[in-house]
């Protein structure tokens, strides 16, 4: 199929990102869209273990690499499968980073219309203090965003 409109979909194996990407077919989807998924693997969630001569590193970050690339390689695959069913247009992306940067990244390299992702619904402190891939994806893309509530996701 060739390149069409893209339209990111961020992805994170969540429910919201799921019912986020059924809106965007509900409510967005145009037959000439490519639909670009992007997944990002949050280097900060990354483990760093003690060990009594140091920090045992390698070994640690090797491990939870591996782990995460299989559950995003499962998850993207359901996309995928969803996508294929449909006869839609896709494409799948996933790097390493904090996901409102790989998110706006990526929108900016695929030239994308337009950004659709899930919000998990936090409150004012909770999102103050744990921050909030969605207000930070509001604030640095350069296309339009539609952050789906888990209201609008029901």
């Amino acid at each position: 199929m060739a390149d069409g409109n893209p339209v990111i979909v961020a992805v994170d194996g969540s429910e919201h990102s799921k019912k986020a990407f059924e809106w965007y077919c509900g409510n967005y989807h145009k037959p000439d869209d490519q639909i670009v998924f992007v997944h990002a693997i949050d280097s900060d969630k990354r483990p760093i273990i003690m060990h009594p001569h140091g920090m045992s590193y390698r070994e640690s970050y090797t491990s939870w690499f591996e782990r995460c690339k299989s559950d995003e390689e499962h998850m993207m695959s359901s996309f995928a499968d969803i996508c294929r069913n449909k006869k839609m247009n896709f494409k799948l992306v996933t790097d390493v980073g904090r996901p409102g940067e790989v998110i706006c990244q990526t929108a900016k390299r695929e030239k994308a219309n337009h950004i659709v992702m899930g919000s998990r619904g936090l409150g004012t402190v909770r999102r103050t203090l744990l921050g909030s891939v969605s207000d930070y994806t509001l604030h640095h893309a350069t296309v339009p965003v539609s952050v789906v509530p888990p209201l609008c996701q029901d």
